[in-house]
């Protein structure tokens, strides 16, 4: 919803006796809002304040815009950001943040961040920078240097047993314990740290 001076802006209510009233009775009514008013002064002075340039698009922070101009402005970034943030991480980032209580907006984003900032999710799309280096000459001349847009197929969790190159230790064979452990759970709560 837009802001004006920093403050959402109020959506007036329909008057109550407009539902009692004779369907025939001639209405004034503002598409985008909804509202919907008996006489044209109210409807006049509505119309008037949603063309003042006071008002500031939510979303992206722009300013000096009508309420009309601010409402298509949101929606506009709203679609931009669905776009760009990545499907596959979108479940994930939001069963991680469901149940947190933090007081801060900006602490919740950076623990998304680090919880989330070195995994990848199937069906992902990354950038891989092949043997790039400092220079862009050199990378220019080198064949299979470069960078590459890629999807991610599989994943694969790491595990609290160290590698051991293929081979079984004598009591998972005992035991018949094949799986690997997950050390974490990526979606637990976001303070406790995720030890590698």
């Amino acid at each position: 919803m837009p802001l004006a001076r920093r403050k959402k802006v109020l959506i007036t209510k329909d008057d109550e006796s407009l539902q009692e009233a004779d369907p025939d009775t001639p209405v004034y009514f503002i598409k985008q809002t909804g509202e919907i008013f008996k006489d044209y002064s109210s409807f006049a002075s509505r119309m008037s304040f949603y063309d003042l340039k006071i008002f500031q698009c939510e979303t992206s922070g722009k300013g000096n815009l009508t309420f009309f101009e601010a409402l298509e402005s949101e929606k506009t970034e709203a679609r931009v950001l669905d776009a760009r943030f990545p499907e596959p991480l979108k479940a994930a980032v939001l069963r991680s943040v469901q149940w947190q209580v933090v007081g801060r907006l900006d602490h919740l984003v950076e623990a998304v961040y680090e919880r989330f900032k070195d995994r990848y999710f199937e069906g992902e799309r990354v950038f891989i920078d092949f043997g790039l280096s400092s220079t862009e000459d050199d990378a220019k001349e080198a064949p299979g240097k470069g960078r590459y847009s890629v999807r991610i197929t599989s994943v694969t969790p790491p595990s609290k047993t160290p590698s051991l190159n293929g081979k079984r230790k004598a009591s998972q064979m005992e035991n018949g314990d094949d799986e690997s452990i997950v050390p974490h759970d990526i979606y637990g709560d976001l303070k406790q740290p995720v030890t590698e």
